[in-house]
């Protein structure tokens, strides 16, 4: 096949690939302003242009930000040569459990009282989960 040019890579533009992976424009600007995630084409318009590379780095970039790595780590864990996915993961659900263990230690101190009626002749009273008898507040 001689003349034939034979596209093997797919060019996104920033709309494109934003439209893509769910994300704004303004996100996208925003990775290429702080070098985190860089077009490898700027054309003679001034458009940015991704390719599957960048697609797959952007993929990353989501995955670490829905476990709440900040841009910087993302940042410094992509461009490590020696980089290990499977640390950076350890790591962060070591974090991740630590801040839930967070969250969930006053909800189990709290201790919340439920109130049941214990009789149909018993208007105007509960029965709350300790036994007792507490008024209902109602007429």
């Amino acid at each position: 096949m001689r003349g034939v040019t034979i596209r093997t890579t797919m060019a996104y533009t920033v709309k494109q690939l934003a439209q893509l992976a769910g994300v704004s424009i303004r996100t996208l600007h925003h990775y290429d302003e702080i070098g985190l995630l860089t077009p490898p084409v700027i054309g003679a318009n001034g458009y940015r242009y991704y390719d599957e590379r960048s697609a797959l780095r952007l993929q990353s970039i989501l995955f670490y930000r829905d476990l709440e790595f900040s841009l910087e780590a993302i940042e410094a864990v992509l461009d490590r040569p020696d980089f290990d996915a499977l640390t950076a993961l350890r790591e962060q659900r070591s974090e991740t459990a630590e801040k839930i263990a967070g969250i969930a230690s006053p909800r189990l101190e709290r201790r919340e009282v439920k109130y049941t009626r214990s009789r149909p002749s018993d208007k105007g009273t509960s029965v709350g989960s300790n036994g007792k008898r507490i008024p209902s507040g109602r007429p």
